[in-house]
């Protein structure tokens, strides 16, 4: 198992009951975060929305309970799909499994990609630049509730490392260092969850998504220390975002809560610093709204 090739992070799953949620809603949600519609599956009603490498499978299921991320989506060699014990699913074209908590973990061959399976299960209905972008370029990380020890052997299992354990997180990190996971120890309840995408520009993603009608969270925070972030210091609090680390090391960081039902977007740009630290997550989640450790 020590020296398999582990997969690769590909896509989020969010699936909703268009019966609660109307198509458009989730159209017009989705366009404002600046993704656009790519790809339908040709049996199923799931759609893939992208920006840049960003990707988001977008699934109907009628009598889903909320509206949620639903499942991770990985490429990855078949032995390693079987030594997990996923199993086929033809409906979507994919093999399927979960972890301890109800998160679907969904998996591409690497074999299929290779062949062009996938042409044969979706079509191709737009390749059109559009203007309503906002610079975000991956997704890096997601953030689950329900923590476990079964749910990190799971993980671990997948390949991903363990990175760091605190009083409110457990963080894993991909093989690849491009994808973490952090699980929160104080809620259980696994509904809201939320997205970290990328930027190189976070100060222009926040001005396009304003642009897009898509509007930040106000954040109420004090700059006492700014001036170590030398020539980005103004840029930081006139777009007001959340800002760790220094000039030489740093992630500054913004959010957008609710960007589609139940699932916040934290979006930022970093140097040096791998993942979201245990201080933004414990802002975000905590101090903002003078939630206190439990």
């Amino acid at each position: 198992m020590s020296n398999r090739k582990y997969p690769d992070f590909s896509f989020i799953e969010y699936t909703y009951d268009p019966h609660t949620v109307s198509r458009e809603i989730m159209a017009e949600s989705l366009v404002r975060a600046g993704f656009a519609l790519r790809t339908v599956h040709n049996r199923t009603p799931i759609t893939l929305w992208v920006q840049n490498q960003c990707i988001i499978f977008l699934r109907e299921l009628e009598g889903v309970d909320y509206p949620q991320i639903s499942g991770l989506g990985f490429i990855a060699p078949v032995g390693m799909i079987e030594s997990l014990g996923a199993s086929y699913d033809a409906e979507l074209g994919m093999y399927r499994t979960g972890d301890t908590n109800g998160t679907r973990i969904l998996f591409f061959s690497n074999q299929d990609i290779d062949a062009d399976v996938f042409s044969a299960d979706y079509s191709v209905v737009d390749t059109v630049p559009h203007d309503n972008v906002t610079g975000m370029k991956y997704f890096s990380g997601l953030i689950l509730s329900g923590f476990t020890a079964r749910q990190m052997d799971f993980y671990q299992e997948l390949g991903f490392k363990f990175v760091k354990s605190t009083d409110g997180y457990n963080s894993l990190l991909s093989n690849n260092n491009r994808f973490s996971i952090h699980l929160n120890k104080r809620k259980m309840t696994n509904c809201k969850k939320t997205l970290i995408a990328e930027t190189h520009d976070i100060f222009n993603t926040t001005a396009k998504l304003y642009l897009n009608e898509l509007k930040p969270d106000v954040l109420d925070l004090t700059y006492d220390d700014i001036d170590k972030f030398e020539s980005l210091a103004h840029r930081i609090v006139g777009y007001n975002c959340y800002a760790h680390g220094n000039y030489k090391s740093y992630s500054i960081e913004n959010i957008v809560s609710d960007f589609i039902p139940n699932t916040d977007l934290l979006f930022r740009c970093r140097k040096k610093q791998l993942e979201i630290s245990e201080k933004s997550l414990d802002y975000f989640y905590g101090e903002r709204y003078n939630i206190k450790e439990e």
